[in-house]
């Protein structure tokens, strides 16, 4: 097929949280932790701005109509889509979202441009449908739609929107943790890319910047921060800095070198995981206890840092005796915890125990029921879960009050 369309309106159509969330209690501790350290709440519909939509609306030409819709009744949704026959509504479908786009592309009159991480039998299944047009990447909306003259995202659709927003220096991760699979092949952003996304970003309303790099510091341009920040700062005199994710050895090694505080590093999030050496070396974690304890040390010399450790909750066998130990001892360096419910896209999880996908809370990261833990196991995880949250939120409101 050809242009489908030489004017008319563009839909982005984002699934609400709320559609897909089978329980919100991480999310109510989310919107705490972030209003308390970062003065922002997340969206009521997404925890943050879909980077979809701006990506694929910075490849469209702007001689069409556009509006991000947000799903949050089915029937209302339909409705509305037919509506307005001719509109092309455009999705990202995600293993967590995918029954819902699926009723949704069944539904409508409408053209549907769909792309997302689906394969094998779900995505068959979405490409059947008569009206769907299924995109592998952001560069095939060229095929269907007039494209822009200069690609580059574009935010302009949640203009004023307080939000974290995103910038990628490098992609991909020298590591192979065995639950993650970001692709082993670190590739860096050219400095004019890293500024032009910087650029992109000043319509929205932020204080904070999220680097996105799988491992901060592993790339060798990390030090392009600082041009960033003085380009940010220019426009938005407020900002206050980045919030990076690293290894345990990497954010020692930066804090010791003093880099933390020279590229502006306001936030330090780190894969904790599991703090055992057993389930480290089953998870293929690049670091083990005494790394741990020496970058809580190092810690102690940082007091304003906000450090957020990354925890795995859901992993087959574990009692949670060591996270349990570990927020104890560690809490007077511990700001919050980014909690991490173990989820299954598909594929095994290397050595961890999980090898195969058998039911739709196996790919929800907002329950603890899963298909790898006994009915005793999910209900320790969910009654750690709750303390770990309950402790950092007690935390909060005493910052707070």
């Amino acid at each position: 097929m050809k242009e489908l369309l030489s004017t008319g309106r563009v839909v982005y159509v984002q699934i609400s949280d709320e559609l897909t969330s089978t329980d919100t209690r991480c999310r109510e501790y989310y919107d705490l932790v972030y209003d308390t350290w970062f003065d922002t709440k997340p969206p009521r519909h997404f925890m943050e701005i879909p980077t979809w939509i701006p990506i694929c609306d910075g490849r469209i030409s702007p001689i069409y109509e556009r509006q991000v819709y947000v799903v949050v009744n089915l029937k209302q949704a339909i409705e509305y889509f037919n509506g307005m026959p001719d509109a092309v509504l455009l999705f990202s479908v995600l293993d967590i979202n995918k029954t819902v786009v699926q009723y949704l592309v069944h539904n409508v009159w409408n053209t549907c441009l769909v792309g997302g991480y689906i394969t094998g039998a779900d995505r068959e299944r979405l490409e059947r449908e008569p009206n769907v047009y299924w995109l592998s990447h952001p560069d095939e909306l060229k095929v269907y739609l007039r494209p822009a003259k200069i690609d580059s995202p574009n935010y302009a659709l949640f203009s004023g929107i307080r939000t974290f927003p995103r910038i990628t220096l490098s992609e991909g991760c020298l590591h192979n943790c065995a639950f993650c699979s970001i692709p082993r092949k670190l590739v860096e952003r050219h400095p004019v890319d890293i500024l032009t996304q910087a650029n992109t970003l000043l319509p929205l309303d932020f204080d904070y910047i999220y680097v996105d790099d799988k491992t901060f510091g592993q790339a060798d341009n990390y030090t392009i921060l600082l041009d960033v920040w003085n380009f940010i700062t220019m426009h938005k005199p407020g900002f206050k800095g980045f919030i990076v994710q690293t290894t345990v050895p990497v954010a020692t090694k930066l804090l010791k070198a003093g880099e933390i505080e020279k590229l502006h590093i306001a936030a330090l999030e780190v894969g904790v995981e599991i703090p055992n050496d057993d389930y480290l070396r089953k998870m293929r974690k690049p670091y083990n206890l005494k790394q741990l304890n020496a970058l809580h040390d190092e810690l102690r010399f940082h007091p304003g840092l906000i450090f957020i450790p990354n925890i795995i909750f859901g992993a087959p066998g574990d009692n949670y005796a060591d996270t349990l130990t570990y927020l104890s001892a560690k809490s007077d360096t511990i700001t919050f915890v980014n909690p991490y419910v173990l989820t299954l896209y598909g594929t095994a999880k290397g050595d961890m125990g999980i090898t195969s996908e058998s039911s739709r809370y196996d790919v929800d990261e907002t329950t603890v029921v899963k298909s790898w833990l006994s009915l005793e196991e999910q209900e320790l995880t969910k009654a750690v879960l709750d303390w770990c949250l309950r402790k950092y939120e007690h935390k909060a409101y005493l910052v707070r009050s």
